[in-house]
Order: C-alpha cells, then sequence, then structure tokens
C-alpha cells in the first residue's frame, strides 16, 4: 500500500459525514440512503455493474449495455440518473467511498463484474472488488489529474483492472507508462446513436428553424455572462435571434434566467415550464432529453466546457445532427474527437461573429456513428458480455 492510499483510507473513513451531506445535496431525498449503500428499489444480486459518475460518462457507456446483459447503473448526478432512468436501465446512486457505503452496497448487490467509465477511480471500491474477486473493467479512460498527482497509487488500483480501453493514444501512453496494460484504444462517445425525435416533439419546435438560433450545449459557470453577451451582440444585427442555452447542470436555470434579464435585457423561457420559445430571445433547457430536437432544427453548437478549465465537451453529439460546431481552446479532454470533426475554434470576443458566420453557411452531413467494436472485443475476450 502506498502512502497515498493509507492517508485517503483514514482519511475517507472520518470525513464519511461531510461527504456524504455534499454527495446528496441536489439528490431526492427518498433516495439519499443509495449514498450509503442501501437500496430503495427491488435488488437483482449477480448483475453487472456499471458505474459512471455524471452525463459525459453515462452517454459513453450506453452504447455497450446491450452486449453487457443484465446492468446495474449507477451514477453521482441527478441528471445522469434521470438519462439512465429514460434509457430503461436499473439506476441506483452510487454508493461514498466509505467503509460502510462500500461493505452496504457489495453485500446487497453483490456484482459478479464491475465496469468503471473513464476516470472513475474510488479507492475502497475498487480494493473490495478485487479482495472479493470481482473482475473490473475500466473503459474509455480520459485524462485524470488523480492519476497524475498519484501515479504509484494510481498504478496499484488500476492494476487489478482485467480489461482497460483507453479513449485516445494520449492516455493509452499514459497509462502504460504506469506499468498498465491497455487492451484498446477508443473513444466510446463516437458510437453513441441519434435519440430519435417524436413527432409531436418536431412539429411542436418546429417554429424554431424560422429564426435564426444556436445552440450553447453542456455550459458551466463562468461562461454564461460571454454567451449572452454573444447573443445580446448577435441580436443588434438579427433582432429576431434565439440562444438556445442547455446548461450542464440543469439546476442553473433559474440563476441563468436572472442572469439573462438582470445584466443583458434577455427575457428566457424555460423548457421544464413549457414556456415558448418562438417569442423568447433566449430559451434555458433545463429538462432530460429534449436537446436532440433543438439541435436538429439549429445548425450552429457552441460546446461549453471550453471557456473554462473543464477539458471541454465531446462533439459527437452534435455532429450526429449536422450542426456546425464552435469551441474555445479547452478541449484537451476531447482532443481526438475534435481532430475527426469539423469544427471552428471562438473566443468571448469572437463568439458573436463566429455564429453569425456559421449561420451563413449551408448545413454541414450528420456524422454516422461508428460501432464500440474494440471496447466491445476487449470486453468479450474477459468474459463481460453475455453469451
Amino acid at each position: 500500500m502506498t502512502p497515498a492510499l493509507a492517508l485517503y483510507l483514514i482519511a475517507s473513513r472520518y470525513a464519511a459525514p461531510m461527504v456524504l451531506r455534499r454527495a446528496v445535496r441536489d439528490l431526492p431525498t427518498a433516495r439519499h440512503a443509495e449514498r450509503l449503500g442501501k437500496p430503495t428499489g427491488p435488488v437483482e444480486r449477480g448483475m453487472t455493474w456499471v458505474n459512471a459518475a455524471s452525463v459525459g460518462e453515462l452517454q459513453a457507456v450506453l452504447p455497450l449495455l446491450p452486449d453487457l446483459g443484465n446492468c446495474l447503473v449507477t451514477t453521482h448526478t441527478h441528471t445522469a440518473a434521470a438519462i439512465a432512468e429514460d434509457a430503461g436501465c436499473r439506476h441506483q446512486f452510487t454508493p461514498i467511498d466509505s467503509p460502510r457505503a462500500v461493505t452496504t452496497f457489495l453485500n446487497t448487490w453483490a456484482p459478479n463484474r464491475a465496469v468503471f467509465v473513464e476516470a472513475e477511480m474510488p479507492p475502497r471500491l475498487i480494493r473490495a472488488l478485487a479482495a472479493r474477486r470481482v473482475p473490473l473493467a475500466l473503459v474509455a479512460a480520459r485524462p485524470s489529474k488523480t492519476r497524475a498527482r498519484v501515479p504509484r497509487t494510481a498504478a496499484r488500483l488500476l492494476g487489478t483492472c482485467q480489461v482497460m480501453t483507453a479513449a485516445s493514444d494520449e492516455v493509452a501512453q499514459e497509462l502504460a507508462g504506469l506499468g498498465l496494460r491497455v487492451n484498446a484504444v477508443e473513444d466510446l462517445k463516437a458510437s453513441a446513436p441519434t435519440i430519435p425525435i417524436a413527432p409531436n416533439l418536431r412539429a411542436k419546435w418546429a417554429p424554431i428553424a424560422k429564426r435564426p438560433a444556436w445552440i450553447a450545449a453542456s455550459t458551466h459557470e463562468g461562461e454564461d455572462a460571454a454567451i449572452l453577451a454573444a447573443h445580446q451582440k448577435l441580436r443588434k444585427t438579427h433582432p429576431n435571434a434565439l440562444l438556445i442555452l442547455a446548461p450542464r447542470h440543469p439546476g442553473r436555470a433559474e440563476a441563468l434566467c436572472a442572469l439573462a434579464k438582470a445584466q443583458f435585457g434577455l427575457p428566457a423561457s424555460r423548457q421544464s415550464v413549457e414556456d415558448n420559445p418562438t417569442v423568447a430571445p433566449v430559451h434555458v433547457v433545463d429538462t432530460m432529453g429534449e436537446l436532440p430536437v433543438f439541435h436538429e432544427m439549429t445548425a450552429v453548437t457552441f460546446l461549453g466546457g471550453s471557456f473554462v478549465d473543464v477539458g471541454g465537451h465531446s462533439p459527437y453529439e452534435a455532429a450526429r445532427y449536422g450542426t456546425h460546431i464552435l469551441t474555445g481552446s479547452g478541449i484537451a479532454n476531447h482532443a481526438p474527437g475534435y481532430a475527426e470533426i469539423p469544427h471552428r475554434i471562438t473566443t468571448p470576443a469572437t463568439l458573436a461573429q463566429d455564429v453569425l458566420a456559421c449561420l451563413e453557411m449551408p448545413r454541414p452531413a450528420p456524422l454516422a456513428p461508428r460501432p464500440p467494436s474494440a471496447t466491445l472485443a476487449a470486453l468479450a475476450k474477459a468474459g463481460f458480455t453475455k453469451t
């Protein structure tokens, strides 16, 4: 055991109450117990446990689920939970990495294998799985500040994985430098299909297509002012312009509407209360699963997490619907995807003119999804897929 791991195991034991308070902050009260490993619904033992922290990780792994058989999906966030449940998954919130929560969860569900996604590396959970001889796979590994900070500890923990795949060659090289074996290199987000749009939704939002409209998707705190300022500037020459603002975490919707009105004089409608976006200059999408219809109705998408230090967000979903893609320069976590997909690097100062330029261009062709063949082959070889 490394000194860093020993310190973590001691500190996390005593910090569990504080960690729990933070972990349940935005979750329904009736489901707080799940963070302590206690089920709030029917239990089926012996399933494949798929652990995806949030929205991006979950969307990456969804194409694998049909081949993994009977799965329990856990996430950290309520937003990801809604997506999992809409996809028909059995869902629980991930237990915190405390001794009692880990033991309760594993005793209750007794998974026969586990698949962690991207950067998930809860030390106590990983050690407990190894102690119980539960096979573990890490798929679509991405850059991780934790691995960079404590490489010896990361190598020790991830060395228990039976399967490891990386989202890029750069990550594969980093993992190999830790002495770890990478079974495949594949970005799973390239495999996610488009979501079918119900005819009634398409008809409902069709008026949007008649306006000069653009999307700011997966935005984070710290980016909103620049996006709203760009839209304010755009409306000086296109008074009917519409901004579809889809924050990464929908709980920010009320604050965004207040900011748009108070600082930029832009009234905002909200998807959750069925406001009419054919009138307002800004429409905030604060519901789950409805962004695809807006991708279909608009031809320009700015991808958030790129004006702040988040590493950007995947361009694949927007590209599936054939939109011009704008992003800031902070896209290190998704560099291979951006290398494949045409896009334009923008800045807060140039965002308005870049949106206008894209609005005046022909719409690009949609990008077809690729099957996750390399990842599935690695998982099948290790016995993770259904027979």
